[in-house]
């Protein structure tokens, strides 16, 4: 009988340290999030890296100003111009392969919606050589993925498209210097 009681008691000081030890540790979803959060925060330490190497110019889409200030700074005076943004379409033209970007706001990773910024939405039509283009065929990227990520251009000249509805995408063109896609968190990882 004292080897049944034993028993009881060590099974249950057993069972409540196995269950101590499981309350104590942290769901999936804390897991994930912090698994997002040190996924996002290299992507920020790279991205910043990315534009010291190369020296590009940031910060020029949170001013409001005319083209000829966009045209001086990145033409004129010769800037590499950090342009983060997302990858809607990869084209080729003539003998060129020409990835297409729509601005991003890097701090919320979203799209700028022209009704509240009428003058801070941008694209850009980036030309390759065929070096970067072979890194971009590895990376097997499909038109779904919706990737953000950091571009360094060398601008070569500044125009508008205007949509149906009469708003204008200011359109950086230029060749592709260098590039980084985020990383993201897939559901399944």
């Amino acid at each position: 009988m004292k080897k049944n009681i034993k028993f009881w008691v060590n099974y249950i000081v057993l069972l409540s340290l196995i269950i101590t030890f499981f309350s104590c540790g942290k769901s999936d979803n804390e897991l994930r999030i912090e698994k997002i959060e040190v996924i996002e925060k290299k992507n920020q330490n790279t991205r910043k890296e990315l534009a010291l190497k190369y020296k590009a110019y940031i910060g020029w889409d949170t001013l409001d100003q005319y083209s000829i200030w966009y045209q001086n700074k990145f033409i004129n005076e010769n800037n590499l111009l950090y342009f983060y943004g997302k990858i809607i379409d990869i084209i080729r033209e003539d003998s060129n392969f020409v990835i297409k970007i729509r601005r991003v706001d890097e701090i919320y990773e979203n799209d700028y919606y022209p009704d509240v910024f009428p003058n801070r939405d941008f694209l850009a039509n980036v030309y390759l050589n065929d070096t970067l283009f072979s890194k971009f065929e590895k990376l097997n990227l499909k038109s779904d993925d919706k990737i953000n990520g950091a571009f360094i251009l060398k601008v070569l000249n500044i125009n508008y498209l205007f949509s149906e509805n009469y708003f204008k995408y200011r359109v950086f063109n230029g060749e592709l210097i260098d590039f980084y896609l985020n990383e993201v968190e897939y559901e399944n990882d």
